[in-house]
C-alpha cells in the first residue's frame, strides 16, 4: 500500500473511470454495456438528478477557474466554491442510488453509477489539485477526515456495484480505498473534535470495512478491525453516552460470533494457522454454449442462525458458491467477467420474496436460468392430503407463523416455465420432493436431508452442513470428521484431489445414460455444474459415513432422481479423498 493516499486513489481512479465513449464497453463487466456512447444520451437517462447546466459548472471545477484577470485571493475562493459545489452534487448522486429499489434492471441503475462514478472522480482530482488553497482557513479549511469521508463514499460506490453486478474484483477494489483510508489515519482526530456525529462516521466507516474484509475471507485482518472498532465503540459510550450504544453492542457481538463460526469450520496447521480455503470460481470461463445462470436469490431465513450486517451464515456461503475469485481490475484493465445477478434476501416476508421471484423471471433470457436459495426452518401441513408445507417466510412480531407464511411447491411452479434449479436447506425440504413440471422447461431440486445428525454441532451456530458441502466438501468433511488441525502437505493433496474429483463427477453425469436430462442441461454452466458434483458428492460421502448409518432423513435427494447405481459409481472417486485426508476409518466402504 503507497503511503500517499491522494496517488493511490488517483491511480485507481485513472484506471476505472475512463472517457464516458470508453466506458460502457470497458468499465461495465460484458452483457451488461448498456449506456450510449454520447454524453448527452447519458444525461438524459438520468432520472431527475442532474441538469446539463449542472454538468458544465462540474468539468468547469474540474478544470478549475479561468487564472486571467482575477486578483488571487478571488481565484482562490472561487476555488472554494467549485469544490463546495462539487461536495454537494456528490451527496446528491450518492442520495440518488440509495433511492434505487433493489430489483432495478441494470438500464435504470447503470446510469446512476456511471454519473456518481463521474462526480466523484472530479471531486477527487479537484480537491488533490487545489489542496493547498483549500487547506487555508480563510477559503474553505479542509479537515483531513474530509478527504477520508470522500475516499470513504468511493469505496462505498465500488462495494454497491460489487452487490449490483457480483463482480468480486470491485470488492477488491472497496477494500483498497477502505484500507488506504486506515494507513493514512484519515478518522484520526474524529474523537478530538467533540462531535459524536463524526465518531459514528468513523465507526460506520469500521464497520463497512468489515464487512467486505468478511466477504473476502480475511479472516486475520477482520480481527484486527474488530479489535479496533471494538475500542471506538468503548470510547464513544464513555464520552458521549449515546442512545445508540446498545445497538453499537449488539453489532459487535454479531461480528464476533461470525468470525468465530466461520473460523470454526477452517482448520489449522500443526502451527497454529488457518489453511487456506477456496471458496470461489477459478478465474477461467469455459465457452460451452447450452444453459447459463443468470439470475439468484439467496434467502436465509433461519432467526436463530448467526448472522452480521443481514447475511446469515448459510448466505454468506452460498453466495460465494456463485462468484469468482476476486482479481484486481489493474491486472487486466479489459478484464471482462460474465456474473450471475445476486439477490440477498435476510428473512423476507412472502410478497417481498415473491417480488423478487418474479422480477427475475422476467428478466431470464431463453438461455438464462433461475437459481433459488433457501435455507430456513418451514412448516408441514398436518393434513398429509393437502400436501401443503415449505419454507417459512418472515411475520410480524406478533403474527403467529401458519401455513400460509410458507413457500409452497404451488408457489413455485409458475416459475418454472423457464429453467430454474431449487436448492432447499431445511428440515422441510421434502415438502418440495412430489415436484412434477407441468412445462418443458429444465427444473432441478437439490434437497438437504430433513434431520440434523446429533454428530454435528448447532446449524444456528455452524452453519448447516449441506450447504457447506455446496460451498467446499473439505471443509464439510472436516466437520463430519472433526477435524480442527491437519498437516499443510496434506491439505494441499486434499484441494487438488478434490478438484478431480469434482471433474470426475461432471463428466460421468454426462455421460451417463441413466441420469434425467433436467440435470445434464445444467452441467454446462461453470458454477451448477459445481454445484451438482458436489451435491452428488456430499450424498456418496454422507451414505458411507459410520455416524449417519444411512438414514435417509440425514441424506440429501435430487427432483428428478439420481439412481443409487450411478452414486455407487463415485464411491472409488470419494474413497481418494478420504484416504489421503486418513478419514478413510471413520466411513463403511464397500468391499
Amino acid at each position: 500500500m503507497s503511503p500517499d493516499l491522494e496517488k493511490l486513489v488517483t491511480n485507481h481512479l485513472s484506471q476505472c473511470f475512463i472517457p464516458v465513449r470508453e466506458i460502457s464497453n470497458i468499465v461495465m463487466p460484458e452483457g451488461e454495456a448498456i449506456l450510449g456512447t454520447s454524453t448527452e444520451e447519458q444525461k438524459t437517462s438520468l432520472v431527475n438528478a442532474f441538469s446539463s447546466e449542472n454538468v458544465e459548472t462540474s468539468q468547469q471545477a474540474l478544470n478549475g477557474p479561468s487564472q486571467s484577470g482575477y486578483p488571487e485571493s478571488q481565484q482562490n475562493k472561487q476555488i472554494a466554491q467549485e469544490f463546495i459545489f462539487l461536495m454537494e452534487k456528490s451527496q446528491h448522486v450518492f442520495i440518488a442510488l440509495k433511492d434505487l429499489p433493489p430489483t432495478a434492471t441494470p438500464k435504470q441503475w447503470q446510469p446512476f453509477f456511471q454519473r456518481a462514478f463521474e462526480i466523484f472522480t472530479r471531486l477527487w482530482k479537484y480537491q488533490q489539485e487545489h489542496r493547498t488553497i483549500l487547506e487555508q482557513k480563510e477559503y474553505y479549511g479542509i479537515k483531513r477526515w474530509e478527504i477520508g469521508e470522500i475516499a470513504s463514499k468511493i469505496g462505498q460506490l465500488y462495494y454497491h456495484y460489487y452487490l449490483r453486478t457480483s463482480e468480486t474484483s470491485y470488492l477488491l477494489e472497496a477494500s483498497v480505498f477502505y484500507e488506504a483510508i486506515r494507513d493514512r489515519a484519515y478518522f484520526k482526530e474524529a474523537f478530538d473534535t467533540n462531535n459524536p456525529q463524526l465518531v459514528l462516521k468513523k465507526m460506520r466507516y469500521y464497520a463497512r470495512f468489515l464487512v467486505i474484509s468478511l466477504l473476502l475471507n480475511k479472516r486475520e485482518f477482520a480481527k484486527v478491525l474488530l479489535d479496533e472498532l471494538d475500542q471506538h465503540v468503548k470510547d464513544y459510550i464513555g464520552v458521549f453516552k449515546p442512545s445508540d450504544s446498545q445497538e453499537w453492542n449488539e453489532i459487535l457481538k454479531e461480528v464476533v460470533q461470525f468470525l468465530d463460526a466461520d473460523k470454526n469450520v477452517v482448520p489449522v496447521d500443526y502451527e497454529g494457522a488457518y489453511l487456506p480455503v477456496e471458496t470461489r470460481l477459478a478465474n477461467i470461463e469455459t465457452n460451452e454454449k447450452g444453459l447459463k445462470l443468470t439470475h439468484s436469490i439467496i434467502v436465509g431465513n433461519y432467526p436463530s442462525q448467526i448472522k452480521f450486517s443481514e447475511l446469515s451464515l448459510d448466505m454468506f456461503r452460498m453466495l460465494q458458491a456463485i462468484e469468482r475469485q476476486p482479481k484486481m481490475r489493474s491486472e487486466d484493465k479489459s478484464l471482462k467477467r460474465f456474473n450471475p445477478t445476486k439477490h440477498l434476501l435476510y428473512r423476507p416476508s412472502f410478497s417481498t420474496l415473491f417480488q423478487y421471484m418474479a422480477n427475475c423471471f422476467k428478466d431470464i433470457s431463453d438461455n438464462g436460468v433461475l437459481l433459488l436459495y433457501f435455507s430456513g426452518e418451514g412448516t408441514v401441513s398436518e393434513n398429509s392430503e393437502t400436501n401443503l408445507g415449505g419454507i417459512s417466510t418472515s411475520t410480524k412480531k406478533d403474527q403467529v407463523k401458519s401455513i400460509k407464511e410458507c413457500l409452497h411447491l404451488t408457489d413455485i411452479v409458475p416459475f418454472t416455465r423457464k429453467p430454474l434449479v431449487l436448492i432447499a436447506d431445511s428440515n422441510v425440504s421434502n415438502a418440495y420432493s412430489s415436484f412434477t413440471s407441468p412445462f418443458d422447461s429444465p427444473t432441478l431440486f437439490l434437497l438437504s436431508p430433513t434431520k440434523v445428525s446429533e454428530h454435528l454441532k448447532d446449524p444456528s451456530v455452524s452453519g448447516n452442513l449441506f450447504t457447506l458441502f455446496l460451498l467446499n466438501p473439505i471443509l464439510a468433511i472436516c466437520m463430519v470428521c472433526n477435524i480442527s488441525e491437519i498437516q499443510a502437505d496434506i491439505w494441499a493433496k486434499a484441494k487438488e484431489e478434490i478438484q478431480n474429483s469434482e471433474i470426475s463427477i461432471i463428466n460421468a453425469l454426462k455421460e451417463s445414460n441413466d441420469i434425467h436430462n433436467n440435470i445434464k442441461v445444467f452441467l454446462n454452466d461453470e458454477f451448477l455444474s459445481r454445484i451438482i458434483s458436489r451435491f452428488v458428492f456430499s450424498k456418496v460421502l454422507l451414505s458411507l459415513s459410520s455416524k449417519f448409518n444411512g438414514d435417509p432423513c440425514l441424506l440429501p435427494n435430487s427432483v428428478p432422481h439420481i439412481p443409487d447405481s450411478f452414486y455407487s459409481g463415485i464411491i472409488g472417486t470419494v474413497k481418494s479423498l478420504l484416504i489421503i485426508m486418513n478419514v478413510a476409518d471413520q466411513f463403511q466402504m464397500p468391499q
